[in-house]
């Protein structure tokens, strides 16, 4: 007992193990000291600002896909020949030569655009991309097609039909030359390529995250409205001309007609496919392939007209110019649409 009252009585202490002198440790849901900052909680940090972006998935790409892209690349460099060449001869003279150059041109994005997806597809790099380029390319070259075939008729059609900028305009016969030739070729290889993207569309494999699809309905009805617009474009009369070689796709006849019909009938399909098409990389490569092809018609004309003397401007002129660029604005459109943050809900 004697030991027990001699021994030194222990501090108090506030908790145990701790001496009373020590500081006691903050609680984590006191305020942070001063000079020292919190954390960020998850529910307080703040939303993010980078831009969204798709996440690709890329899997098993078919054969037939691949030969579709080889294709794309061989038509790309008939698109840009094509123009080169003289498309008839008539009297010694050769047709569709006075402004080669020119003519080239507006034909360069949709060389650029398709061999560039054909390449793509080969590799097997962003096949869904690539194949929208080449389907709506070779679905819009149908018609293009059945057109060239027409112009081979050289014992039922004159100079006046061909589509050809400062030469005389004469009601002579004419021989066919080696760029409506080329033509079609150009547009047969095409029309394979199409052929081809059907075939392979459902065994090719990419997908993305779906951030896209709630934006599809709003671009699925402006889409059928341009592509009403470009339809009426197209059917108009390219131009006018006081010797009646200016016709409208229901004023003319045969084959130029039926090609008239299934390419107008090919715009608006394309237009309206587009936006379904999955993942958002394939619209996109849908809607640009349709706009290069309509680029080079509208503004090939637009070249021819210029360099006629006896052809002028028209509503359909102005309108070919016009049409391919609103359907670029499409192509703009889903290409903004993903680059908007998802929103919570």
């Amino acid at each position: 007992m004697s030991a027990a009252k001699n021994r030194p009585a222990k501090p108090a202490t506030a908790r145990a193990g701790r001496p009373a002198s020590a500081k006691p440790r903050r609680d984590r849901a006191d305020p942070p000291q001063r000079g020292r900052k919190r954390p960020p909680t998850r529910d307080s940090r703040p939303a993010a600002t980078a831009e969204a972006v798709d996440e690709i998935v890329v899997g098993y790409v078919p054969s037939l896909a691949r030969a579709a892209g080889i294709l794309g690349v061989v038509c790309a460099v008939g698109l840009l020949v094509r123009p080169l060449l003289p498309l008839a001869t008539a009297g010694g003279h050769r047709l569709g030569t006075g402004s080669t150059l020119v003519l080239a041109l507006p034909w360069l994005p949709a060389a650029l655009v398709v061999g560039f997806a054909g390449g793509l597809a080969a590799t097997g790099r962003l096949p869904r991309l690539a194949l929208g380029v080449l389907g709506s390319a070779g679905g819009l070259s149908i018609g293009l097609l059945l057109r060239w075939i027409w112009l081979t008729d050289t014992g039922a059609r004159t100079v006046l039909d061909l589509p050809v900028s400062g030469q005389p305009l004469q009601g002579d016969r004419y021989g066919a030359g080696a760029g409506l030739w080329f033509a079609v070729v150009t547009a047969a290889v095409l029309v394979a390529a199409l052929i081809a993207v059907a075939a392979s569309w459902s065994s090719t494999v990419m997908d993305d995250d779906g951030r896209f699809d709630r934006v599809r309905p709003t671009l699925a009805l402006w889409s059928l409205f341009v592509g009403a617009v470009v339809a009426v474009a197209y059917g108009a009369a390219p131009s006018n001309s006081s010797l009646g070689i200016a016709r409208s796709v229901l004023q003319s006849a045969g084959l130029d007609r039926i090609g008239g019909l299934v390419l107008v009938a090919a715009i608006v399909v394309c237009c309206v496919v587009a936006p379904t098409a999955r993942p958002r990389l394939a619209t996109t490569g849908t809607l640009l392939g349709a706009a290069v092809m309509l680029f080079g018609l509208g503004f090939e004309n637009l070249v021819v007209v210029a360099g006629s003397p006896d052809l002028h401007a028209s509503f359909g002129t102005v309108a070919e110019v016009v049409a391919p660029l609103l359907v670029l604005m499409l192509v703009a459109a889903s290409v903004l649409a993903a680059r908007e943050p998802e929103q919570d809900h």
